[in-house]
């Protein structure tokens, strides 16, 4: 999925993926996942991760709607 973005600043080859991977745990992205209430994985089609939003939303709405 990430080769097909085809964005400039995307590795191309996995080691650089990797390094990508690690430079933003060392940034703190992995504390801020773990703290996260919700995640949000896109690895699929754009309607499935459309699908995903209007689910957690929907849920979230449910929620806030409880007594």
């Amino acid at each position: 999925r990430l080769l097909s973005r085809g964005r400039p600043d995307d590795p191309k080859a996995i080691e650089d993926f990797l390094m990508r991977d690690l430079r933003e745990l060392r940034y703190g992205l992995g504390d801020l996942i773990a703290r996260a209430d919700y995640i949000l994985i896109n690895d699929s089609s754009i309607e499935e991760f459309k699908d995903r939003v209007r689910k957690l939303l929907n849920s979230l709405l449910t929620l806030n709607k409880a007594p």
